[in-house]
């Protein structure tokens, strides 16, 4: 996991990303290149009735660099 941190807190799933961080790599860009990836992560956890959750999350800032 990069930038995300996830735990469970009784009922409750608690995220936490680092909003300053980004994703390294080919694929931290966006397909168009406007956007930063700072974090993506499929979590899966299960509630208190034994049901499994699936949560994605894909966290994004714009490129500072793009231009149209």
């Amino acid at each position: 996991m990069e930038n995300i941190e996830a735990y469970k807190e009784g009922n409750k799933l608690v995220i936490i990303i680092d909003l300053n961080g980004e994703k390294s790599g080919e694929k931290r860009l966006s397909a168009t290149g406007k956007s930063i990836m700072v974090a993506s992560q499929q979590l899966k956890h299960r509630n208190s009735l034994n049901e499994k959750i699936t949560i994605g999350i894909n966290a994004y800032k714009p490129n500072p660099n793009f231009s149209e």
